[in-house]
């Protein structure tokens, strides 16, 4: 078993002149092919704090409404939600839908009021103006519907 391997052939010597200029051509393409090409993903410089800052700050605010999703009149989570049921009743457009939403709305404040009446009966006056003003918001907003123009709204309204 006696395998003849092939003559390991000697690395010819370049001129130094030629290794100059092969070595100066591979690293000015190599500047070329690695240049980094901007993304549109990409963000300049000074606009990555304030990315980062808004993404912190949407994270935070929708951690505070998820934990004052059930607070009660008198917590101090309870503006939170207030503020948030408002930012939703603000982006709904469909006067229908909004109608529905302070309906869900007061039934949310007569069920507060329920459980205050039991748990906290000091804030029961407090519950008790959150559900008048939303039993007041329901009613102005059925009336709006009810005078509308479109016969689709009327019927809802009904």
């Amino acid at each position: 078993m006696n395998e003849r391997r092939p003559p390991v052939l000697e690395r010819p010597v370049m001129r130094e002149r030629f290794r100059k200029e092969l070595r100066g051509r591979l690293m000015s393409e190599a500047a070329i092919v690695l240049a980094p090409r901007p993304s549109w993903f990409s963000f300049p410089a000074i606009l990555r704090p304030a990315l980062a800052a808004a993404a912190i700050l949407v994270l935070v605010l929708a951690g505070a409404t998820n934990a004052a999703a059930s607070s009660l009149p008198g917590d101090p989570l309870y503006a939170v939600k207030r503020t948030s049921e408002d930012v939703q009743l603000a982006l709904t457009f469909d006067e229908v839908a909004r109608m529905q939403l302070l309906a869900r709305l007061a039934d949310r404040r007569l069920e507060e009021l329920a459980e205050i009446a039991k748990e906290r009966p000091s804030s029961a006056p407090t519950a008790t103006q959150e559900y008048a003003d939303a039993v007041e918001r329901f009613a102005n907003a059925l009336d709006d519907v009810r005078n509308a123009d479109n016969e689709d709204k009327r019927n809802a309204a009904q």
